[in-house]
């Protein structure tokens, strides 16, 4: 009896643990399912993919402004590997970082910092490039315009510069004969 009873009770187990046929709505939902992960996938892709551009970007940008020379000081002043302005520094909420400061002791802007600064500004100047954005894709005397050579184009000549360069062709330079043109050119090759 005891072994007709567990073999009545494995049966109807088994039965429930059984997986159910699939209805055209399982099916449905599976497909739906699989797409959803092949999405996931894709856009796992995608940002590994922004992520290596943007880090080829700023190690261009670095080598372009400072060849790599954290410790860098040009003859305006500008600091570090992004050649950070003073000015700059003081509106993103840095004005202890000086040039004389950096002079006598680098090691208050090292190059982990500069990096961090460099992600401030460059959302800033996303910020003020706003409706420059609208010129993505189009060619400006010559020039294929890109999300990445904007933000470069600021990072050279500010905001102002690149709307100059866009609406009137003014092309702002710094005291090493750089042109915002350049710069925006140099850089449209990066997908960030």
């Amino acid at each position: 009896m005891k072994r007709l009873i567990f073999l009545i009770t494995f049966a109807l187990l088994f039965l429930r643990c059984t997986a159910p046929e699939l209805t055209p709505t399982l099916r449905n939902n599976q497909a739906e399912i699989a797409q959803l992960n092949r999405l996931i996938v894709i856009q796992d892709i995608l940002i590994q993919e922004s992520k290596k551009q943007f880090e080829k970007f700023i190690s261009k940008l670095q080598f372009v402004e400072s060849s790599g020379n954290w410790k860098a000081i040009n003859k305006l002043g500008c600091i570090g590997l992004f050649q950070f302005a003073p000015g700059t520094l003081k509106d993103l909420g840095h004005a202890e970082i000086t040039t004389e400061a950096f002079k006598n002791n680098p090691d208050i802007f090292p190059p982990s910092m500069q990096v961090k600064v460099l992600n401030e500004l460059i959302k800033a100047n996303e910020k003020g490039l706003k409706n420059c954005f609208a010129y993505i894709g189009k060619v400006v005397n010559g020039v294929l315009i890109t999300k990445a050579g904007l933000i470069a184009g600021a990072h050279l000549g500010g905001v102002g510069g690149v709307t100059d360069f866009l609406k009137s062709g003014i092309n702002r330079q710094d005291c090493n004969n750089m042109t915002v043109q350049k710069y925006i050119q140099a850089f449209s090759e990066y997908n960030i």
